[in-house]
């Protein structure tokens, strides 16, 4: 028969996208163009905001994903 094995990388890779679908559109944004590699000068002129705003919310946006990624996940 199958067996499910238990992946706790994979189950937090989840649980982080998921956290990260409970942002509003522009936080959401913020992070997407984060995870590709783009600087807060670059996002910044992207979402007209200044870079320094773009740290601020990256920071508040890092924060709230660790406690809802914590939320999303499963206890072993």
């Amino acid at each position: 028969g199958t067996h499910e094995t238990h992946d706790p990388i994979e189950e937090q890779v989840k649980a982080v996208y998921a956290a990260i679908g409970d942002l509003s559109k522009i936080d959401k944004a913020i992070v997407m163009l984060y995870l590709e590699d783009y600087n807060y000068n670059d996002i910044g002129d992207m979402m007209g905001i200044t870079a320094n705003d773009v740290a601020v919310k990256m920071n508040r946006i890092k924060t709230r994903l660790k406690e809802s990624t914590q939320k999303y996940m499963t206890p072993a």
